[in-house]
């Protein structure tokens, strides 16, 4: 769908735009000054305008048009630009070696953590059913008609 593409912009390089939500694509029709699109957003021959209309500005411009918008629109950044991504920063994903980026980290973030056991089966059926509510005897009743394994 062209509302849910990657574009050129005029200096080279990438956007992304996924606005499936009428809302969101109401946005960035505005922001696009693009009124007469609004009810084109799911026309798969609009590909073309849309692409049209990024090329007119360079990807840094856009940006800046779209930071107050509720519009997704975002960078395609290449593996520089990744490395010095605020938010790839703040979640540590950056490898560092002396200071400089050198590669990435795990981005699965329990990676790093301290690992612990799976918990057996029905470990925590009691403490879960008993935070719903349910009493001993319910919980117990449950168990000896073979409804829950303890």
């Amino acid at each position: 769908l062209p509302c849910f593409s990657v574009y050129e912009t005029a200096d080279g390089k990438y956007l992304t735009l996924a606005v499936i939500e009428p809302t969101f694509w109401a946005d960035f029709c505005s922001v696009a000054n693009r009124p007469d699109l609004l009810p084109r957003q799911f026309e798969r021959t609009i590909g073309g305008e849309l692409a049209a209309i990024f090329r007119k500005k360079p990807r840094a411009e856009w940006l800046e048009l779209f930071a107050d918008s509720e519009a997704c629109v975002e960078a395609v950044n290449s593996f520089e630009e990744m490395l010095d991504h605020p938010q790839i920063r703040a979640r540590g994903y950056v490898r560092e070696d002396n200071g400089e980026p050198v590669g990435m980290n795990s981005p699965f973030v329990f990676a790093r953590g301290k690992s612990a056991p799976a918990p057996r089966l029905g470990e925590h059926t009691e403490s879960a059913l008993a935070s719903i509510g349910l009493t001993e005897e319910e919980i117990k009743e449950l168990a000896e008609r073979g409804v829950i394994g303890l």
